[in-house]
């Protein structure tokens, strides 16, 4: 946006509907209204002085508002137009509505922004526009398309309620506060691509109808879908979700997609983390998407092992070090390159170990191999062969063949978990 853009010029008392503006919300609508007869357009102009057109579109563009403005309750009949505008101090429009095209593009909104329960007929214009010290949609009703693109909501986007029932566009729209959507309506395709929502977002019990598209939005702070219904495509592709994504009781479409998300899992909470990634686990469960039921349950183990505590209990630390392990060696029973490859290094490992025990190499690595596949039975008939063998040799194999089993276990599961079908 350019200077002069910037720094609108004209004042008020420059626009020809100021003056009506001034006579309030009943003789505003009283004007405007299509009931009104000539006569008593002709009676209010002999008593208030000229009037602009009832016909002609309202045009406060570039405009700089230093006091309090009220257009609550008034009706735009008109084609209406703020763009470029700014607010210096309070602005309200509640329970006011735009017949037609309603233009806020690139308005600065300095103080408090309030559209509660506001109806726009035809398409409703906010892009690039500045809201300093909050929004307020609480109700309002979009009855054509909403446009919020590049807008920025520096004290939280309230929206509660509101109903979108053409495209909604919130794309690389910045809410540095909360952003609070609970309840709305999303009755056409809605857009928040590269959205930044740096504070809590909350679309709890909000409904979407059709597609929504969240791809590269990024969640610095709480996430949350609860009771949301997701009807249509959905997309968090490319998304960055700094805490886990809250999703208890929502009903998300088969066509939903996770593709290159970014779980940062900073949660503070880990109890809630667990429960909230097994919320999506069971999701995709249900979905037969195993990839993502095993990457979500991951999560959750992370979780889990967080809240132990080795160091004020022995049962913490055993299971924390059987869960490190687990996910060291098999990925959580997901991997079953890591568990075979473990296996391989045994083997190798024993073999070395075996070599002081026989005459020559070949002997050690008969036995380490075989014992490497214990179900066989290949290492007790090479242990026979000794006429008196070391104690110590037998406990070796016993040892080997235990640890064997176990990554043998790992390695098919890994194989059922990556390649199954249900």
């Amino acid at each position: 946006m350019d200077e002069e853009k910037r720094k609108p010029g004209r004042k008020p008392e420059d626009c020809a509907h100021w003056k009506l503006y001034l006579l309030g919300e009943v003789e505003w609508n009283r004007w405007f209204s299509k009931k009104t007869r000539a006569a008593t357009r002709k009676s209010m102009e002999e008593e208030f002085g000229e009037l602009p057109s009832f016909t002609d579109d309202i045009d406060f563009k570039n405009v700089e508002f230093k006091c309090d403005v009220s257009f609550d309750g008034y009706d735009f009949t008109s084609s209406v137009s703020f763009e470029d505008s700014t607010f210096m101090e309070e602005v309200s429009f509640e329970g006011a509505t735009f017949s037609d095209n309603a233009e806020f593009t690139a308005v600065t909104f300095c103080k408090a922004a309030m559209f509660d329960g506001v109806s726009f007929f035809r398409n409703a214009r906010f892009e690039g526009s500045r809201f300093f010290q909050g929004a307020y949609f609480s109700g309002a009703k979009f009855r054509q398309g909403s446009y919020f693109s590049d807008s920025r909501f520096n004290l939280g986007g309230i929206f509660v309620g509101a109903e979108f029932a053409w495209e909604a566009l919130f794309s690389c729209a910045i809410f540095k506060y909360d952003a609070a959507f609970n309840s709305a309506i999303f009755s056409g395709s809605c857009d928040f691509f590269k959205t930044r929502f740096s504070g809590n977002c909350n679309f709890t019990a909000a409904k979407f109808n059709w597609k929504a598209d969240f791809s590269k939005a990024s969640f610095a702070d709480s996430a949350g879908f609860i009771g949301c219904q997701f009807l249509s495509t959905t997309k968090f592709e490319g998304c960055l979700f700094t805490l886990t994504p809250q999703f208890h009781d929502a009903k998300l479409h088969q066509d939903t997609s996770f593709y290159e998300t970014t779980f940062e899992c900073k949660d503070v909470n880990e109890d809630d983390a667990a429960r909230a990634w097994r919320t999506l686990k069971l999701f995709m469960n249900v979905n037969h998407d195993h990839q993502r039921e095993h990457q979500f349950f991951g999560y959750e183990m992370d979780a889990k092992l967080k809240q132990l505590k080795p160091k004020e209990s022995l049962k913490d630390f055993i299971e924390c070090g059987g869960m490190l392990l687990y996910k060291a060696v098999s990925n959580y029973g997901y991997s079953y390159g890591r568990p075979f490859v473990a296996l391989m290094a045994l083997a190798i490992v024993f073999w070395v170990i075996y070599s002081p025990f026989f005459c020559t190499l070949e002997e050690s690595f008969n036995l380490s191999l075989a014992s490497s596949v214990p179900f066989a039975g290949l290492s007790s008939s090479i242990l026979k062969g000794f006429s008196d063998p070391h104690p110590g040799l037998a406990f070796l194999n016993v040892i080997q063949s235990i640890l064997s089993i176990v990554l043998l276990f790992l390695t098919g599961l890994g194989i059922r978990n990556r390649f199954r079908i249900k």
